[in-house]
């Protein structure tokens, strides 16, 4: 609706929710998940209505398409699986860069790299790839390599370690472009601990 959103379930609904504060289209899908379940609950763990509202305005995850404003926007997504890739395609295509986006990639080794990377290919103008540590852990140069076979002639370039991939892009960034980060949990927390 133009003032909001609405929700209804078996037992009655809402109407002028809020957006969801973290961007994504599956927030909204998010939210109804929780709202259901709090239907479902009821009467035994009692929500009020403003509540409801204050959650859903307030709901936040650090790392999950985390926008960092500025001359060059910055965004860091957990995004480490073709689901939440394709989310995160979709909100970078809702907000297109003036200039180019560099990614940073990193994710563990039994994650499926190549239908990640395929949900953000179209959009990615220069890979940065990194060394995720861990017994789990996957090469930025095997990464580079894999992205190198999806993306013929793309530009690839694989860096020992996520600060080193991080600070890489940010140095080849002009104003007007944009630096994603993603891949999986580690991966954004070590980036947004370089941004603070």
């Amino acid at each position: 609706d133009d003032d909001g959103w609405r929700w209804r379930g078996p037992a009655g609904g809402y109407r002028h929710l809020p957006p969801p504060r973290m961007p994504g289209d599956a927030q909204r899908t998010n939210a109804a998940t929780a709202l259901m379940a709090l239907q479902l609950l009821a009467p035994r763990l009692a929500v009020d209505e403003e509540a409801v509202r204050a959650g859903i305005a307030a709901a936040w995850l650090p790392g999950r398409q985390q926008v960092l404003a500025g001359a060059v926007e910055r965004i860091v997504d957990v995004a480490h699986n073709p689901e939440a890739a394709r989310s995160l395609a979709q909100t970078l295509a809702a907000r297109p860069a003036r200039g180019r986006t560099l990614a940073v990639f990193a994710l563990l080794s039994d994650k499926d790299a190549r239908s990640v990377a395929a949900a953000l290919g179209d959009l990615v103008d220069t890979w940065h790839t990194a060394d995720l540590g861990g017994p789990r852990g996957r090469s930025g140069e095997s990464l580079a390599a894999e992205l190198g076979e999806l993306f013929p002639g793309g530009a690839v370039r694989a860096h020992a370690s996520v600060p080193a991939a991080w600070r890489a892009a940010r140095a080849a960034a002009r104003d007007g472009d944009r630096l994603i980060a993603f891949g999986s949990f580690a991966t954004a927390r070590e980036v947004l601990a370089l941004e603070r």
